[in-house]
């Protein structure tokens, strides 16, 4: 197992310790290739729901009557209904009022300002209009430059 691999299982071990108590979660070493198992005991009516199957049961949920809205309660249970609604909520209004930073994909809300952005995910430089990446050592050449199809814009 590569040293990334391996970071990578460690930060996901972090997560899933802070979600989880002590009774509910348990890890153990193998010896095979350095892996961690990782052991969850969880109820048995206990379901993991993808974006895809979230957005399957919001647009149920939202195309059912009363009748049906109680069923689909006591089937999921209102949290998992209401996380339902509010991701794909969310996930609408991102791709409604913001770009993907063209180098890591964290999503980017320009309220003002020039064209020239900064991500916070990775700190790359990036055009706002052609979503293009920019120079570290000199960022406003793209807008200075009468070749680009952004200049002074």
């Amino acid at each position: 197992m590569s040293s990334e691999d391996r970071e990578a299982q460690e930060d996901e071990l972090l997560a899933l310790a802070s979600i989880y108590d002590g009774d509910e979660f348990r890890k153990a070493e193998s010896v095979q290739g350095g892996e961690t198992r990782i052991y969850l005991d969880l109820p048995q009516n206990f379901k993991i729901f993808v974006s895809e199957k979230l957005m399957d049961l919001r647009n149920e949920y939202l195309q059912a009557d009363e009748a049906n809205k109680r069923l689909l309660d006591q089937r999921y249970g209102k949290r998992v209904i209401q996380k339902a609604l509010e991701e794909m909520e969310s996930k609408e209004w991102l791709e409604k009022n913001s770009k993907s930073c063209p180098c890591c994909g964290t999503p980017i809300e320009k309220l003002d300002g020039c064209n020239k952005m900064t991500c916070t995910g990775c700190m790359q430089y990036f055009c706002w209009i052609c979503m293009g990446s920019l120079s570290r050592a000199n960022p406003y050449k793209h807008f200075n430059d009468p070749g680009s199809p952004c200049f002074n814009r």
